[in-house]
């Protein structure tokens, strides 16, 4: 059996060269969103959590020190202990805390509609909120979401930056 072979004009291989660039193009542009979007949820699922997280994290560490002393930065801690999981949803929390105070550097009035959503015991509705600062609730919704999108870059950094625009 004879292989025959078909030299593509320049033309056609044009076309073929620019579907091929398109196609990689619109997948890029899928993943841009995709880190952009997981990171925009990710925090807001953080926030709307914020305080039973925070409480979780006191009593890992009361429960920690009880048991066995105060070792969470010590080298021989064991992540694949029974305290994984614990350790890691402290670990994060540390690190959200540092995001929301340079957000709350950068941005004080925005980190306090976070603060009175999300970072209380019992979170402020944005209609609440809305009454107090005499707008509308979609105005609030607006500066919440603004907000989030801050606070994750602060969180996840260059790559969030990056991918935002």
């Amino acid at each position: 059996m004879e292989t025959q072979v078909i030299e593509l004009s320049e033309k056609s291989m044009n076309k073929i060269v620019d579907a091929v660039v398109e196609k990689m193009t619109a997948a890029q542009e899928k993943k841009r969103r995709a880190v952009r979007n997981n990171a925009y949820h990710n925090i807001r699922e953080v926030l709307k959590n914020y305080y039973q997280l925070k409480t979780h994290c006191k009593i890992v560490d009361q429960q920690v020190e009880e048991e066995v002393g105060s070792f969470w930065f010590d080298w021989r801690f064991d992540v694949n202990s029974l305290l994984e999981h614990k350790a890691k949803t402290v670990k994060i929390m540390k690190h959200v805390d540092f995001a929301l105070m340079a957000y709350k550097e950068s941005d004080p009035d925005g980190y306090k509609l976070l603060e009175m959503k999300y970072l209380v015991p019992r979170p402020l509705s944005d209609e609440f909120i809305a009454t107090h600062y005499d707008c509308d609730r979609r105005t609030i919704k607006r500066r919440l979401d603004k907000g989030i999108q801050e606070v994750a870059k602060y969180t996840f950094g260059i790559e969030t930056v990056i991918n935002w625009f």
